[in-house]
């Protein structure tokens, strides 16, 4: 499972542009999480943008967006579709343990 926050940075796959959440380094591609777990709001890229993207490359990595606006309104913004797994800030751990648990079990159980 990727790491967040500050593990994220010591561990992180290569150098990131300072305005920008997309990787700058074709080294990010050897690392491949579990899980991607992201805000719906980053600097350079919005959610449905980055689902866009990995969905291209890994269609089987598994995403999941939190943020501090409501789901409907990040819909409605056009920050994420209605496919993409949201959690609501603040969330309690609990909450988003399971929410992890289930998307991971969800991969494993999906056909090679």
């Amino acid at each position: 499972m990727a790491v967040a926050g500050r593990e994220a940075r010591r561990q992180s796959p290569g150098p990131r542009d300072q305005r920008s959440a997309r990787p700058t380094s074709s080294r990010a591609q050897a690392v491949l999480p579990s899980l991607v777990i992201a805000d719906v709001v980053m600097p350079g890229i919005d959610g449905n943008q980055l689902y866009e993207e990995i969905q291209k490359r890994w269609p089987e990595m598994p995403m999941l967006f939190i943020s501090g606006y409501t789901y409907s309104d990040t819909v409605s913004r056009g920050l994420i579709g209605e496919r993409c797994e949201f959690l609501q800030k603040p969330m309690e751990p609990e909450q988003l343990a399971r929410t992890v648990r289930r998307l991971l079990q969800a991969r494993q159980r999906a056909p090679s």
